[in-house]
């Protein structure tokens, strides 16, 4: 999760929901041809989606481009890559913080396969809902139910790797276990002030054809595997792979395959509402 240009890599690879809800679902957002926008990418990583394939959908033009990221290392590459007068990249956790020169400063908001790792959902709306225009529009995608989760509980309970982990759920979906995530996550989101235009929810199959793309793909989404210690790290994987195998019933060595669940939702946000994000 923290090697950029390998998380560039694995995600092209595994098609987790972000080119392919952009090119199926932008045409849903409405554009201003004669107004300069703002735009932010939630959980930006290596920030090529935004640069390579979300800002060349607009014909509208765009005066800043925001990418943020709880990751330096992902911030410190994307500036690097893609930094400039119009794009640029921060670290910071909009969960928990929103900063007051970007309240009401957005016009549009995307996030692709990054609101499963927020545990406090209401919480993260009313403080995206902060930093929206009145009007403003937002396009996102995250895995809502998947049996990835349930692998990692069960390998990270394992007595030689729990010494290592300090969040048994993290990046674990609230909606995990719920019978009816649609229409809980639904209610979070009106209740933070969005006017829902689309909402659904989605299979996608994260398809690798060799054993080893599909280690590759797991490393690079796992919270912990950069945290094990050296001596434990391949072990740490092939007892995900075993689970994987166990769960999808793997038939031969190109066979690895996984399938998520996905939320895909366009909303705008309404003129009024009242909240209390954190600010500073």
């Amino acid at each position: 999760m923290n090697n950029p240009s390998f998380y560039s890599k694995q995600h092209q690879i595994g098609r987790v929901g972000s080119t392919d809800v952009i090119q199926r679902y932008f045409y849903l957002v409405k554009q201003n041809k004669r107004k300069e926008s703002t735009i932010i990418d939630i959980g930006s990583g290596p920030g090529n989606v935004i640069h390579d394939v979300l800002i060349p959908h607009f014909k509208s033009p765009v005066r800043k481009v925001v990418g943020i990221d709880v990751s330096e290392e992902m911030v410190k590459f994307a500036n690097a890559t893609y930094g400039n007068e119009k794009f640029n990249f921060e670290v910071w956790n909009i969960e928990n913080v929103v900063p007051k020169r970007y309240i009401s400063f957005f016009d549009y908001v995307f996030s692709f396969s990054t609101f499963h790792w927020i545990k406090d959902q209401r919480k993260l709306f009313l403080n995206i809902n902060r930093i929206m225009k009145p009007n403003a529009q937002m396009l996102f995608s995250f895995v809502a139910q998947t049996n990835l989760f349930d692998i990692y509980q069960s390998v990270w309970r394992r007595p030689e790797y729990a010494p290592y982990i300090d969040d048994f759920y993290a990046g674990q979906s609230c909606f995990q276990k719920s019978k009816e995530p649609l229409k809980e996550f639904q209610t979070i989101i009106e209740n933070a002030g969005f006017k829902i235009e689309m909402i659904k929810m989605e299979v996608n199959t994260a398809k690798n054809k060799s054993l080893v793309d599909f280690k590759e793909f797991l490393i690079s989404l796992s919270p912990y595997y950069h945290k094990m210690p050296d001596h434990l790290k391949e072990n740490f994987m092939l007892h995900h792979l075993e689970q994987v195998q166990r769960d999808t019933r793997v038939e031969s060595p190109n066979n690895y395959y996984m399938k998520f669940n996905y939320i895909i939702a366009y909303a705008k946000k309404k003129e009024i509402v009242e909240n209390k994000a954190m600010l500073y």
